[in-house]
């Protein structure tokens, strides 16, 4: 109890087991769930328009040739990553860049 905090932020790579959401249910604070758009207790991320912000800041600073590199899964099909990358598109596809 003396080191307890008044709410949590619950950010993850990998979709939670039940087990570990039933934790978290029981917790006596409240809880906001990052990119989780089946909770009503979330905050979304609008990870395609901020890639988008990202290459477009980048491309007006005079870069032309642009890597994307996800360390978090591995996967560019996991959706937050696909998103991700599909900004990074739009914004060099838009400039007549390369990613």
């Amino acid at each position: 109890r003396e080191r307890s905090v008044d709410a949590l932020l619950v950010s993850y790579a990998r979709e939670p087991s039940p087990a570990f959401e039933a934790e978290v249910a029981r917790l006596p604070m409240p809880v906001v769930w990052l990119n989780r758009k089946t909770s009503s207790n979330t905050l979304c991320v609008d990870e395609r328009g901020a890639a988008r912000m990202l290459t477009e800041h980048l491309l007006e600073l005079g870069h032309r040739h642009l890597a994307f590199l996800d360390y978090s899964s591995g996967s560019i099909k996991e959706p937050l990553i696909a998103e991700r990358l599909s900004g990074m598109r739009d914004a060099a596809d838009h400039a007549g860049a390369f990613i």
